[in-house]
């Protein structure tokens, strides 16, 4: 064979080879990963329905039918964060999957930590993130209420799965999550980008809350500061879509990256990483009121 064909063919073979040792890798990886959720199960004495999607583990004290439709449902938000995150390749942000344990009970929820993870439960803690660990995993414990409907359930997990997927690409430890407002607020706007008609609504009621306020809580400083407005949600949403999605997305990997902690643990804030992207508030906040009338 010709030098000119040989090469590519070599490349070719050489691409195949490495896309079947990784496909390998990856195989092994899950089943490890299924078998320390078994036991983490076995050991919180927890009997859950399970689902598996192409990059979860899900594990619900729900029916079954139900697991599974909210396996098929995160995987959505999961596909919709990793693009916007740019991870590479999309398909092995975790090396195998991430296991998601979703408690829909307080008292079992600690019991899980304890007995299971062999942690020690944090005050008031809803959630938890184990994302360095051979078995990245994500704890949800649902607060809303006796008797969570099946809708906060699924909101609640899908916001966690983007958030696991954001500490992930900033490389924050086990102790130092990112800031709970951007946390949150991306998590919302991806599961508001993973569905069309969810999309729709939320920039509906973003464009009628600045339409209603004429814009005043529409500025970075009031998204992070001490305000206790029930629309902070919303607007902290609205700005995480924006930087994230928006027009200024390509320069958002440099905006969470300098939130890594240094050497001694300290996370740094956010001005840091304004500076970071090269950002400037006055500009972020002309942008963003752009984007929240016009969608550019």
């Amino acid at each position: 064979m010709p030098a000119a064909r040989l090469f590519p063919a070599l490349v070719l073979v050489a691409g195949l080879s490495a896309a079947g040792a990784f496909a390998d890798d990856r195989a092994d990886a899950v089943k490890k990963q299924k078998e320390t959720a078994a036991d983490n199960l076995k050991a919180a004495n927890l009997k859950m329905a399970s689902a598996e999607t192409a990059d979860l583990l899900v594990f619900a004290s729900l029916p079954e039918d139900k697991a599974k439709s909210l396996g098929a449902a995160l995987q959505k938000v999961h596909d919709t964060g990793a693009k916007a995150l740019t991870f590479d390749p999309p398909s092995n942000v975790w090396g195998g999957k991430l296991s998601i344990y979703v408690i829909t009970d307080q008292k079992k929820y600690k019991t899980f930590l304890l007995d299971a993870l062999r942690q020690v439960p944090q005050g008031r803690e809803t959630y938890r993130f184990g994302l360095r660990a051979d078995a990245p995993y994500i704890l949800d414990g649902i607060v809303q209420g006796d008797k969570p409907s099946d809708v906060a359930i699924s909101t609640e997990a899908a916001v966690l799965v983007a958030g696991a997927l954001l500490n992930k690409k900033a490389g924050t430890t086990a102790t130092t999550n990112l800031p709970e407002w951007l946390q949150t607020g991306f998590g919302r706007a991806t599961l508001a980008r993973s569905d069309a008609a969810k999309l729709a609504a939320f920039k509906s009621k973003v464009r009628a809350l600045y339409n209603k306020t004429r814009g005043e809580p529409f500025k970075p400083s009031w998204v992070w500061g001490d305000s206790a407005s029930p629309d902070r949600e919303l607007v902290a949403s609205s700005f995480a879509e924006y930087l994230a999605f928006g027009p200024v997305a390509d320069k958002f990997p440099l905006f969470l990256g300098a939130f890594k902690p240094d050497e001694n643990g300290t996370t740094p804030g956010v001005d840091t990483a304004f500076t970071a992207a090269d950002w400037k508030a006055d500009d972020l906040e002309a942008g963003w009121k752009k984007w929240v009338m016009t969608g550019k």
